[in-house]
Order: structure tokens, then C-alpha cells, then sequence
């Protein structure tokens, strides 16, 4: 049987390796007899930890041959021809599996003597190994910008780190130190992924393969007293065990430089008043380097219009202020907030600068406004009045006067356009009407202000109004007239002063509800002058009202009496004066004298058996047997109710209140016209 003593060695060269790299190991079989060896086998498995691998018979000596594939990937597997003292060389190149980061890389291959021959030395050499320690390896490189050269203080920066492995290891997290500057304030760090510790610098929870990057990105605001230049400085190191290839690409920096500063004072806010305004800027210029070129001040009026431009120049750090100013026009809306703007142009030594806008407030003037009316009066009299404005910033606008009668109603307004300080007066005034009641007028002053001055009221003027006039000379007697109960002014009475047959002057009197009828005139109180007795058709209810001089000076409410009970006529039935009055029952036909008492109770009247008893107020039964007697002249008219005005129909109203007139209020106040009927 032929006998071969078949050998094989393998070596790559060194005794680590790193993950991620390759290693190619030399492969050498041999035949060192006594016999020629036909198809001897040659294999190798593949060691563990491998992502790859290639092989290739590379050369043979002695007349050594393959006799199988002489190329592949994965396992090597093929066969030899080796006579006596022949060779073939195969080269086997594997890559070691990046993420690995401790252990060992082991390759085995062998040689087989091919059935019917004997190889004495195996498996002494018939098998070789390569062991490799792992030592990984990462090149990790780190460049840092925020994109600009220039900051300002007070503003936002942003910082992008990027931290790239060039392999040929994977890293599962690095350290990243980032000299901060102190004048990056607000600091904030944004990892891509995984999980970063700014005070350990300790980036953990990657997976960064050879050619892949990760970024970082470090937020602040720059301090608003900072100067010169800032400087940040970055450092990155691969986790312990891991060597870095290249440390001089683990490091970047990035440098701004700050401008001069620049700071404003604008003008202090301002209240408009009678005089111009003229607003105005200074800017301060400091840590600069021997500054010069311009500063430029620019105005943003409320509406966004640029109105003032102002160019100084720059000699040194120094305070300089804005030429001229700009005055407030004295037309147009002026009132707002305004923007002061300054900005530094910059020289070689020095980079521009902006200071922060400076905003001015221009608020409304708020402008004095008093009045001087004219004296109250009676029917006839013209009410005037005088406004005065005053410390109003080139007022415009419109004052209106309003007058409200005693009842609060408005029965004058009157408008005018203002244009300056000043004085204004109501165009046309109110004159007040015949039949006006005593009371309070008051006038209303307004100024109604325009875009630079508030609105402002005036106090509130009071003007006394008399009552109507007495009547005329030559008045020989008086007629009054009631308004029908289809009439617009229903119910209003009117008093006519006569004379020389002819009507002389007429007033109103009053209005009361359509329910109260006349019932008669005479001296009821015993007076020198007439007085009015009204019934109510619905409760039988009498009112009387004493006249004189035109105006209706008491009321009373006298009692009340059955419908039934009709009004028969009246005189002075027991001689004292005083007008009495007599009634009739339109049922049982007993007719009753009434007179007035000092009592101030209800009055009422039964019918029965031919008499009617009286309880209560105002009217005393006089027993006669079937002639009943009340007088009247001993009343003393209880509480007065005077008239109060009232808009509605443009007359004076009597308000009528549970079936009986009521004059709310002190005295009469009638503001309708009476007009006078032709004779």
C-alpha cells in the first residue's frame, strides 16, 4: 500500500485581529513521500465569527496540482496532486464579524490522504490552527458648527455635533466631552439616538458601524453681557477596550466672535397734552475695538411706517443720540407705540451690531372740560351753554350738549365740531315751552375725543326752571278746557286767561286719567281763588286741586261716594264761606249736602231706606232728614300731590294710581306748550 506523509500549515501573519477587519491567512500542503499522492483532500470549515470569507490556490512547487475547484467562498474544499516534495499554496481571507469585542478568532484546516494510502504522521501533521486575539477597533472622528461667525447676545445658538466610526468596529456607545462656554446659556442636548449624559459626556445605546455617523445637537442662548469671542471645543473617545486608530480627528472646535455692543435709552413714554412732542434716541457703543463707521436710528411709527431715519458717526465706544428728534405731527393720530431701532454698520476691526428695539408709548391726553350755562326761567326763556376745552393735544372731534328735563327725559341735544382748545356754545339752545312746571334742568357736556385725545364729560350743570306766568294784565277771568278721551293728550287740562274778550295767555294744568271727569268749580278752601273738583266714573272717587296764578298749587283727595250718587249742584249752604256741594241718588232720589271735613279716611256711600251713611275721609254728611249737606271748606286737602312732567304727547301728566289721580313730586312742572283757542 503506498505511504505519503502528508503536511499542511496555515498563518496569517498575527496574533490579533480586530473586528470588522479582514485577515488572510497562507495555506501551504505538502507531500514529503516515500509515494506520489493522487486526490489528497484539502479542507477548511470556517472559523466562528466570521461575516465573509474567499479563497484561492494561489501557486504550487514540485509539480504539485489541484485537481478540484482552485476558487470559492465559504468552506475550502477541494482536492491535490503532490508527488514527492510537491506543494500547493491556497490563500483563505475571512471578515471578522464587527460587533464581536472580546474573545478569540480560531481557524482549523486540514489535509487527508486520499483511500489506499497510508499517511504515517497522521494526525500529527495533517491539521494546523491560527488562533487570533479580538481587539476591536473604531476610528471615531467628531466635526462641530453652529453656521455662523458672528453671534449676538441675548440670541438663541445651535450647535450640530457629528460623530462618524470609520471602522472597522462597531461601537455601542462612546464618550463625547463638550467644553461648554460660560456664555452659552439655557444649554440642551439632543441626541439622534440613544441616550446622552452632558456631565459624564457617556453616550450609550448605539450600534455605530464602520461608516455611519450620529449626530448631537447642543441648544442656548448666547449671555446678553458676553464679549470678545466663544469657543467651543469637542472631544470624542470609543468605549474602554476599543482602540481608537486616528485620536487626531476625535476632536473639532468652533469659534464666533462677538460684535461691539449696542444699547438704546428711547424717549420715556409720553401723555399728549396741549404742546408738540418730540421723541428722540441714544445708543451706546462699548467693547468695541476702536470703533468707527455709523449708528443709525430708524422710527417705527404705531402703523408700521418707518417716519424717521437719523445717521450719526462713530468715533470710538461712546453714547451717541439721534441729530434732531422727530416732533409729533399736530394732525392726524399720533397716539400709539413707537419703535426705536438702532444699528452699529461695523468697520474692519468690528462686526455690525443691533441693539433691541426701544419702544416710546404715545398715550391720549385727556383734556379738561368745564361749562357755564345760562340762568334758568319761565316758559319763553332760551337755555344756552358754554363748554371750555382745554389742554387737548390740537383737538378735534365733535361736543354735544344734551339738556334733560326734571323728568330725566332729553328734551334738547345739540352737537358741534371742535378744532383746537377753545371755547363752544350750543348753537341754538332750548327754549322753554308754555305750560313748563318748576323744576331742575340739567345740561350734559361731552367731548367725544378723536385718535390723540379721550373722550371726557363735563360735571353736570342744574338750571332752575319757574313755573308758568301769572297771568297778563288786563285778565278778568279764566276758562279750562279738558281734553277729550279720543284726544292724543286725553285727559290734559288747560287754563285761558280772558280779557276784554279775548284770550290773553293759556298754560297747561295738568293731565290726569280719562276716568276722572269735571265735576265743578268754586272756593272750596275758603281762598280767594278758584279751585277744580274732579270725579273719578269709575270709583266715585273726588279730587280737588287748588289754582292760582295759573299753576295748580295743592291736591287733595276728598273721599269717595256711590256711583248712584249723581252731583246736583253746589253753594254755600251753611254760610261759611266755603263752596258745599250737593248730591243726588239717581235710585232712591234722596239728595245729600256734602261738606269737607278734617277727616282722611275712605268715603263711602249706601244707598238704603232714603239716606246714606258716610265713613271716612274728607266729606262729612250733614243730616237734614232727607237732605244730606257736605261740606267742603273745612278740608285741609291732605297730602300734596304736585304735577311731574312727562314726555309722552308733549304734556304734563298727572299720574292716576288705584282709580285716583296722584301729582308725584313738590310742585307743578308742566313743559308743554299751551296754545291759546281764538275767541
Amino acid at each position: 500500500m503506498p505511504t505519503a506523509d502528508l503536511t499542511i500549515s496555515m498563518d496569517d501573519g498575527t496574533t490579533t485581529v480586530a473586528p470588522g477587519a479582514a485577515t488572510s491567512y497562507t495555506i501551504v500542503v505538502s507531500n514529503n513521500g516515500p509515494d506520489a499522492v493522487t486526490g489528497a483532500t484539502v479542507f477548511d470549515s470556517l472559523p466562528d465569527g466570521i461575516t465573509g470569507n474567499s479563497w484561492l490556490a494561489t501557486g504550487s512547487t514540485g509539480g504539485g496540482s489541484v485537481t478540484g475547484p482552485a476558487i470559492g467562498s465559504g468552506p475550502l474544499a477541494t482536492t491535490v496532486d503532490l508527488p514527492v516534495g510537491g506543494a500547493v499554496v491556497f490563500t483563505f481571507t475571512v471578515l471578522v464579524n464587527p460587533s464581536l469585542t472580546t474573545g478569540s478568532l480560531i481557524n482549523l484546516a486540514v489535509v487527508l490522504a486520499p483511500a489506499g494510502t497510508t499517511d504515517p504522521n497522521d494526525p500529527g501533521n495533517n491539521h494546523a490552527i491560527d488562533t487570533d486575539t479580538l481587539t476591536p477597533q473604531a476610528d471615531l472622528s467628531v466635526t462641530m458648527t453652529d453656521g455662523k461667525a458672528i453671534v449676538v447676545p441675548g440670541t438663541s445658538d445651535t450647535y450640530t455635533i457629528t460623530v462618524t466610526n470609520n471602522g472597522p468596529s462597531t461601537v455601542s456607545s462612546l464618550t463625547l466631552s463638550d467644553t461648554i462656554p460660560a456664555a452659552l446659556l439655557n444649554r440642551n442636548f439632543a441626541p439622534s439616538v440613544g441616550a446622552y449624559d452632558a456631565a459624564t459626556g457617556a453616550w450609550s445605546g448605539l450600534s455605530l458601524a464602520s461608516g455611519q455617523h450620529v449626530t448631537l445637537t447642543l441648544t442656548g442662548t448666547i449671555a446678553s453681557n458676553a464679549t470678545g469671542t466663544i469657543t467651543n471645543t469637542v472631544t470624542v473617545a470609543p468605549p474602554a477596550g476599543t482602540t481608537d486608530t486616528d485620536p487626531f480627528n476625535g476632536t473639532a472646535t468652533d469659534t464666533d466672535t462677538l460684535p461691539p455692543k449696542l444699547t438704546t435709552a428711547a424717549s420715556p413714554d409720553v401723555t399728549l397734552s396741549g404742546s408738540v412732542v418730540t421723541l428722540r434716541d441714544s445708543a451706546t457703543l462699548s467693547d468695541g475695538s476702536n470703533p468707527t463707521g455709523t449708528i443709525t436710528f430708524t422710527l417705527i411709527a404705531p402703523g408700521g411706517l418707518t417716519v424717521d431715519t437719523e445717521t450719526v458717526a462713530v468715533n470710538g465706544d461712546g453714547t451717541y443720540t439721534t441729530p434732531t428728534g422727530f416732533t409729533l405731527p399736530t394732525a392726524g393720530t399720533v397716539a400709539g407705540t413707537y419703535s426705536w431701532n438702532a444699528t452699529y454698520s461695523g468697520d474692519p476691526n468690528n462686526n455690525p451690531a443691533n441693539a433691541s428695539p426701544e419702544p416710546t408709548v404715545v398715550s391720549r391726553a385727556s383734556p379738561g372740560l368745564s361749562t357755564t350755562a345760562s340762568p334758568g326761567g319761565v316758559a319763553g326763556t332760551t337755555l344756552t351753554d358754554i363748554a371750555h376745552l382745554s389742554g387737548g393735544y390740537f383737538p378735534s372731534g365733535t361736543i354735544t350738549f344734551m339738556l334733560t328735563a326734571t323728568s330725566g327725559l332729553t328734551v334738547d341735544t345739540e352737537t358741534v365740531t371742535a378744532n383746537g382748545n377753545g371755547t363752544y356754545a350750543t348753537p341754538t339752545g332750548f327754549t322753554l315751552p308754555t305750560g313748563t312746571v318748576p323744576g331742575t334742568y340739567v345740561w350734559h357736556v361731552l367731548y367725544n375725543g378723536d385718535g390723540n385725545n379721550n373722550t371726557v364729560a363735563a360735571n353736570l350743570e342744574n338750571v332752575t326752571v319757574g313755573v308758568n306766568p301769572f297771568p297778563p294784565p288786563g285778565t278778568t277771568a279764566d276758562m279750562i278746557l279738558r281734553a277729550s278721551n279720543t284726544s292724543l293728550i286725553a285727559g290734559q287740562y288747560e287754563i285761558y286767561d280772558i280779557g276784554n274778550n279775548a284770550i290773553l295767555a293759556a298754560s297747561v294744568l295738568g293731565q290726569v286719567g280719562t276716568d276722572f271727569q269735571f265735576a265743578g268749580l268754586g272756593s272750596f278752601f275758603g281762598s280767594d281763588t278758584t279751585d277744580m273738583l274732579l270725579r273719578s266714573a269709575t270709583t266715585g272717587a273726588f279730587e280737588v286741586y287748588d289754582i292760582s296764578n295759573n299753576n295748580i298749587t295743592n291736591a287733595a283727595a276728598l273721599g269717595t261716594v256711590g256711583l248712584n250718587f249723581q252731583v246736583a249742584g253746589f253753594g254755600d249752604f251753611n254760610r261759611d264761606g266755603a263752596t258745599d256741594m250737593v248730591l243726588r241718588s239717581s235710585t232712591t232720589g234722596p239728595i245729600r249736602a256734602l261738606q269737607h271735613s278734617q277727616q282722611r279716611h275712605h268715603v263711602g256711600v249706601e244707598p238704603g231706606h232714603g239716606r246714606a251713611e258716610f265713613s271716612g275721609r274728607g266729606l262729612r254728611q250733614l243730616q237734614r232728614r232727607r237732605l244730606d249737606r257736605h261740606d267742603v271748606a273745612q278740608c285741609q286737602h291732605g297730602p300734596i300731590r304736585a304735577l311731574r312732567h312727562r314726555q309722552q304727547s308733549d304734556h304734563v301728566g298727572l299720574q292716576h294710581r288705584h282709580g285716583r289721580a296722584r301729582f308725584p313730586g313738590s310742585r307743578a312742572s308742566p313743559t308743554s306748550t299751551a296754545t291759546a283757542r281764538p275767541t
